[in-house]
């Protein structure tokens, strides 16, 4: 788990986890789920999005090994309004966490369709460590601003990463 991660987190310990609660996020890069798996557990509902590959293998099994499944549903209120949470997803926490492939390198439109996700409703793209290449930082923003001029009803990110650059990097000048 990136430095990013780990300040994600400690942001969702504060302030930003209860802005948090009962909003539609979209974690792009998820990695191992640890950011949007926190930010479900204290009460987002997150599209823990990643690569394929780390979709199947990685994300899946991860949200499978934190929700709340039907023994433990005794013991924890389970929320009922299904219409504020992603289709398919399950309860981890006092949310509920999807997972669906983005690759920031296709079209965002095609792969929502593929994956039967309007990411229109979308409030909050959390982000952490995405940028460790310089060749992904183009597909990456493309993506944030994809999401963030999509949503139906405003939307913001937040991006976590530690600062590799040297003096003289200019790769994100301009960008926003």
């Amino acid at each position: 788990v990136w430095d990013g991660c780990w300040s994600m987190v400690q942001l969702l310990e504060s302030d930003l986890g209860t802005e948090l609660k009962g909003k539609l996020v979209v974690e792009l890069g998820s990695g191992t789920g640890l950011a949007g798996l926190c930010a479900a557990a204290i009460g987002a509902h997150v599209l823990l999005s990643d690569v394929e590959t780390v979709t199947d293998y990685g994300l899946r099994p991860n949200v499978e090994r934190n929700s709340i499944d039907n023994t433990e549903q005794d013991e924890v209120e389970v929320e009922t309004d299904q219409s504020m949470r992603w289709p398919g997803s399950v309860q981890v926490g006092d949310g509920s966490c999807r997972c669906a492939t983005i690759d920031w390198t296709v079209p965002l439109a095609s792969q929502a369709q593929k994956a039967e996700v309007d990411l229109g409703p979308v409030q909050v793209v959390l982000a952490a460590e995405c940028v460790w290449l310089t060749e992904l930082v183009h597909p990456f923003v493309s993506t944030v601003i994809e999401l963030l001029r999509g949503a139906t009803g405003g939307a913001v990110c937040y991006c976590c990463y530690r600062d590799r650059a040297t003096a003289k990097s200019s790769t994100f000048v301009g960008m926003a």
